[in-house]
């Protein structure tokens, strides 16, 4: 590692700030006693929700609410809103999509479904469409603990490697489409 950080010195105007603990909002932690090491967002979601005026907001332990069948057209109101109020402040839909994309791509993959569905409307939200958004909210909140933690206890030559899909055929109301998911899992941790 020496030799490498010598010849990037070289090529590079930089300095060596010592082992990273955070990284664009992500925090590392390394136990190599465990041979783990843990991703989160923790200030980061905290972050969010502050800006949101949601950090004060009832938990919920599920991503979107599994009565929910989201489509362009709003049963209720199909009146386009592309910013609303929250405390003092008004927010636009797209910074909520935004900071939602952050963080799935971040360190939780288990938004990225309710993300996907959530920033297809980010042309014409509705007020249905901001519930989601609200309702994405709330699972951070009572999910800002989860951590991707990365397990190199077991490490062997194939790493370990397991791939999970699903998909629902003719889920999107709309267009009649199917929706499909992946994930990848290498010594007990997401990749992918």
């Amino acid at each position: 590692m020496d030799k490498i950080k010598q010849r990037l010195s070289n090529a590079f105007k930089m300095r060596d700030l010592g082992r990273a603990t955070f990284i664009l909002g992500i925090q590392i932690k390394r136990d190599r006693k465990r041979r783990t090491i843990t991703l989160s967002q923790h200030q980061c979601i905290d972050t969010v929700l502050e800006c949101f005026r949601m950090k004060d907001c009832k938990p919920i332990f599920t991503p979107m609410d599994t009565k929910s069948t989201p489509s362009t057209d709003d049963p209720l109101d199909n009146t386009v809103v592309k910013t609303t109020k929250i405390g003092d402040r008004d927010m636009s839909y797209q910074s909520i999509v935004g900071s939602l994309m952050w963080v799935t791509l971040g360190t939780r993959p288990d938004l990225a479904y309710t993300t996907g569905i959530i920033r297809q409307y980010s042309a014409n939200p509705k007020k249905s469409h901001w519930d989601l958004a609200k309702w994405a909210l709330h699972y951070l909140k009572g999910t800002r603990d989860l951590e991707l933690v990365f397990d190199g206890s077991d490490v062997n030559i194939d790493m370990d490697f397991h791939g999970y899909t699903d998909a629902n055929w003719n889920g999107d109301r709309d267009t009649s489409r199917s929706t499909s998911g992946y994930v990848f899992i290498s010594n007990h941790g997401a990749i992918g």
